[in-house]
C-alpha cells in the first residue's frame, strides 16, 4: 500500500507592486541588510583587539627601515600607522560589506554570488577560530585576546545567516525584477551566457 503525496504547495505570494514601479523588497532582502549590520558591528568591536599585537609588528618594521625611511620617533609612527592601518581596515571592511549589500538590493545578480562568498569565508574563518580553541592550541597561538571570540562567533553566525537569505528564491526574484525595472523594463532572461 502507498501512502498518497499531498498535492503540490503553490508558490507563496511574494509583495507584488504595481508594472512599471520599483518591486517591493522581500523579507530575504531585510534580513540580508540586518545581518550584514551585525557582521560589520561584530568586526568593529574585535578591531581594538588586534591593536596591541599590530603595534608591536609596526615597530619591528618600523625599526628595520627607520635609516633608509628617515623615521626619527619610532614608537609615535608605529603608534600613529598602527591605528591608521586598523581603522582603514575596519572602514574597508564596512565599505566592502556595504558595497556588496547595496549591489544586491541594486539588482546585480553577480553581487547575491559575491555577498555569498563573502559570508563563507567569514563563516569558514569562524569554524576555524572555534575549532582551534576547542581541539587544539588555538587559545596560545591567536594573538587577539579570548573575549573576542564572542564577536567573532556572533559575526560568522551572523555571516552564515547572510547566505541562505542572499541564495533565497524570492531574493532572486526580487533581484530579477529590480535588474528589470533598472533596464527599462527588458526581460531578464534574455542576457548572453544564460
Amino acid at each position: 500500500m502507498t501512502v498518497p503525496s499531498p498535492p503540490p504547495r503553490p508558490p507563496a505570494p511574494g509583495p507584488t507592486s504595481p508594472p512599471g514601479e520599483k518591486p517591493a523588497r522581500p523579507d530575504s532582502i531585510t534580513v540580508v541588510i540586518q545581518l550584514a549590520v551585525v557582521v560589520v558591528i561584530c568586526r568593529w568591536v574585535v578591531v581594538p583587539s588586534m591593536y596591541s599585537d599590530a603595534r608591536t609588528d609596526m615597530i619591528k618594521q618600523a625599526t628595520e627601515m627607520k635609516d633608509a625611511v628617515g623615521i626619527q620617533d619610532v614608537e609615535r609612527f608605529s603608534t600613529v600607522m598602527t591605528i591608521a592601518a586598523l581603522v582603514l581596515g575596519a572602514v574597508m571592511f564596512a565599505a566592502l560589506a556595504a558595497a556588496a549589500v547595496l549591489l544586491v538590493v541594486r539588482g546585480f545578480w553577480w553581487a547575491r554570488f559575491l555577498l555569498g562568498w563573502m559570508a563563507v569565508v567569514i563563516g569558514v574563518d569562524m569554524v576555524f577560530a572555534v575549532s582551534g580553541y576547542l581541539f587544539g592550541d588555538g587559545a596560545s597561538a591567536d594573538p587577539l585576546p579570548q573575549w573576542t571570540m564572542i564577536p567573532r562567533i556572533l559575526m560568522g553566525v551572523a555571516a552564515v545567516g547572510v547566505l541562505p537569505a542572499v541564495m533565497h528564491p524570492d531574493t532572486k526574484k526580487y533581484v530579477e525584477a529590480v535588474e528589470a525595472h533598472r533596464r527599462g523594463g527588458r526581460r531578464t532572461g534574455q542576457r548572453s551566457g544564460r
